[in-house]
């Protein structure tokens, strides 16, 4: 029935697959926006220093799949956010003029391919994940945004950083380089 409005809780489980697919919460989708410039950016500087256009895409996507990584990045922005994706990028290039094997570095996916599975996260999970990930809120901070209890909160930003963790290991990236200094 036109109108309607979505259930307040979207299914789990067996029940997702029947689901509709989930609309973008706002600040979710500046923050696809957000890594989407992110992704644009670091394409367009990349071009001018490598022989293969193909190359500055598996860079900048690369760059992404990095900072998916560590999703707490995006709490940063300036020289911490750009320092990382600096960062990322520096070591994607010189893997190349090292001439590592452009096949074996290349992600298994494209950016198109990652940003749709980045749009079909449920909404509840998008707003958890936006809260903690991206506006550095607690568990109980988010539990009380979201209207929910931290035990539930918590499995809903569990279940955000999974699909991440997914969507990163489909494109099969750079691995998170923890013990590195940058955010």
């Amino acid at each position: 029935m036109q109108g309607e409005s979505p259930p307040a809780v979207l299914p789990t489980g067996a029940d997702s697959a029947a689901a509709p697919e989930p609309a973008l919460v706002p600040a979710y989708q500046e923050w696809l926006t957000r890594l989407t410039m992110t992704y644009d950016a670091v394409l367009h500087c990349c071009q001018p220093r490598l022989d293969e256009p193909e190359q500055a895409h598996s860079v900048a996507l690369a760059v992404v799949l990095g900072l998916l990584a560590r999703p707490k990045v995006f709490q940063y922005f300036g020289l911490p956010y750009s320092g990382r994706i600096a960062h990322l990028a520096e070591e994607q290039l010189a893997e190349i003029r090292r001439g590592v094997e452009h096949e074996s570095r290349a992600p298994q996916t494209s950016w198109r391919e990652l940003l749709d599975r980045l749009q079909r996260m449920p909404a509840l999970e998008q707003r958890a994940f936006v809260l903690a990930c991206v506006e550095g809120y607690d568990g109980s901070r988010t539990a009380t945004t979201l209207g929910c209890t931290e035990a539930e909160a918590q499995a809903l930003l569990e279940r955000a950083l999974s699909r991440l963790e997914e969507a990163r290991g489909l494109a099969s990236g750079p691995q998170d380089a923890s013990q590195d200094g940058d955010p």
